[in-house]
């Protein structure tokens, strides 16, 4: 008698735990038909293969963390919500946010729906819902692998003050800053400061009968 299918959930919060494990490579079909106690060939019928078990598990991954904005909130505020919350979710999973390369950006999908949808009754055209959605998915993700590899290969530090003069070095000041941030739970400096200049690009070409809010 065939052994019924796993449940799809199972199998995406072992592959979850292996892929965060630290182990390099851990996520193998081979890894994870042995943590589920089934066949490789099991797996290749439910998820496919490697490239498509990562799609999916992106996918359920950012689904399992869809945010909510509380009611009366301005667009304003909830564009930094949602690009902070988007930021913590990234970082609580290296290993898989590694993955989130420009072809899986649509595995954000269903992440961003709600923002899309927080837009969009808050006046703004629905084309120009999804491009504002785009672009600041686009800007966290990009944000939040760079404090990855910051944290990953630490900025030098710079005591000579006429190197402030020089772009690199005041370059190198700033990312110091942001390493130097005492919760890194906490957004960093460049990362508020961005989204704060997104927020303002917003407002300047929102058209002006929609107000503030």
């Amino acid at each position: 008698m065939p052994r019924p299918l796993l449940d799809s959930d199972t199998i995406y919060e072992a592959a979850l735990g292996l892929i965060e494990s630290g182990e390099p490579g851990a996520l193998t079909a081979r890894n994870l038909a042995s943590t589920l106690r089934c066949s490789t060939r099991t797996l290749y019928k439910q998820v496919g293969k490697q490239e498509e078990l990562i799609t999916s598990l992106l996918d359920y991954y950012f689904r399992s963390k869809t945010p909510s904005f509380p009611a009366g909130q301005s667009w304003q505020n909830a564009i930094l919500k949602w690009s902070c919350d988007l930021r913590q979710v990234i970082l609580d999973r290296p290993n898989l946010a590694a993955h989130l390369t420009p072809e899986n950006h649509a595995a954000i999908a269903g992440y961003t729906k709600p923002m899309l949808t927080f837009l969009i009754k808050a006046g703004f055209e629905p084309v120009a819902a999804a491009d504002i959605c785009k672009s600041l998915a686009h800007v966290v993700i990009s944000l939040a692998h760079a404090e990855f590899a910051t944290q990953k290969y630490p900025t030098p530090a710079l005591t000579d003050a006429t190197a402030r003069a020089d772009v690199t070095a005041l370059l190198y000041s700033r990312l110091a800053e942001d390493l130097a941030q005492p919760d890194p739970a906490l957004p960093t400096p460049n990362f508020l400061r961005t989204v704060e200049w997104l927020v303002k690009g917003i407002e300047a070409h929102q058209p002006s009968s929609m107000g503030a809010n």
